[in-house]
């Protein structure tokens, strides 16, 4: 029911209400008063005043419904991206500290296959032993 459908129900109840009031006024004037027609009028743009500050009262909650639910679906969102994010970083990061540590050790594995090849060669085994601590050194 829109504004509009109220504002006019109100106005054939108010015109209903006031004809029967007509009909039921006392011709001495002294006896109770009716209500003028003005105050009836005002009466009934305080109804509508006040249904449409319920319509735009439901409007605004629902506005901040959507809103509330707008901003949780994107959160949502944010969060699902960070985590694929830094799963991907993790892994890439362990992924290069392997790689960093291997490339550290290929010189000194190398030196060691030098040194194990000179040691069947090697007739003083104090430079032999010298070598070995300088590659263990390195």
């Amino acid at each position: 029911m829109n504004l509009s459908d109220m504002l006019n129900k109100k106005k054939k109840k108010a015109m209903e209400e006031n004809n029967k009031s007509e009909d039921q006024v006392p011709k001495d004037p002294e006896s109770e008063a009716v209500i003028p027609e003005e105050e009836s009028q005002i009466d009934m743009e305080d109804d509508v005043e006040n249904a449409s500050e319920n319509l735009s009262e439901e409007e605004r909650l629902k506005a901040e419904i959507d809103e509330l639910q707008n901003k949780h679906i994107r959160l949502y969102a944010e969060f699902d991206n960070f985590k694929r994010r830094t799963s991907k970083e993790r892994l890439e990061l362990i992924q290069i500290a392997g790689k960093d540590v291997i490339s550290d050790l290929l010189p000194v594995l190398d030196d060691f296959e030098r040194a194990q090849k000179s040691l069947e060669s090697a007739k003083d085994v104090a430079a032999v032993s010298e070598g070995v601590k300088l590659i263990h050194q390195k």
